[in-house]
């Protein structure tokens, strides 16, 4: 059970140290202002690049670019810093 136990806390501590190296402020964020401007009059949250419970980043397809997430009115939506491409995420 000891043995458990020690294990899970592992696998939480590297959780976590992986989570506050891919948070970043929105003031290094690429999309943030853009995002801002076309979602004028709206609650618009930076959330960093990564997906927290599936320890992923999403990438844009046309430029290979992490997305930046955003929590825009509850909605989760994805903003590719170089291409403009959005995309936008349903969180179950």
């Amino acid at each position: 059970m000891e043995a458990k136990r020690k294990a899970l806390q592992g696998e939480n501590i590297k959780f976590v140290t992986l989570r506050n190296e891919l948070m970043y402020d929105k003031n290094e964020s690429k999309s943030y202002d853009k995002t801002v401007a076309k979602y004028k009059g709206s609650n618009v949250k930076y959330i960093g690049t990564l997906l927290y419970m599936k320890k992923c980043v999403v990438k844009c397809s046309k430029c290979n670019e992490a997305f930046e997430l955003f929590n825009i009115n509850g909605r989760y939506i994805g903003a590719c810093p170089s291409c403009d491409t959005e995309i936008e995420l349903l969180m179950k």
